[in-house]
């Protein structure tokens, strides 16, 4: 085993592994710390350059993929062939004088 740290020494041993402890949740929040204030200086400079790949990080990886083309197609006949009725329709009430 290797020798423990002096600051340790005037510790009794029970108490050893509680100072210890404290100590380690200690270095923990000081590490989570520095690791949020790092990401957040990160996103800062990125958002000064880039911000549209930032808006793109917090909406998450969605990838879009564009409908199958035969419902597209299906579409685009059926609003063409009610728009082209609808004309047809006004073109005689207008002749007609309904």
């Amino acid at each position: 085993m290797g020798k423990m740290p002096r600051k340790y020494n005037k510790v009794s041993i029970p108490e050893a592994p509680g100072t210890a402890q404290q100590r380690l949740i200690g270095l923990a929040t000081r590490l989570k710390r520095y690791t949020e204030e790092a990401e957040a200086r990160r996103i800062n400079k990125m958002f000064s350059t880039k911000p549209s790949k930032v808006y793109f990080r917090w909406q998450g990886h969605k990838t879009r993929t564009d409908p199958p083309w035969t419902e597209t197609e299906q579409y685009w006949k059926l609003v063409f062939i009610y728009s082209f009725i609808h004309s047809v329709i006004y073109l005689f009430t207008c002749l007609l004088g309904i």
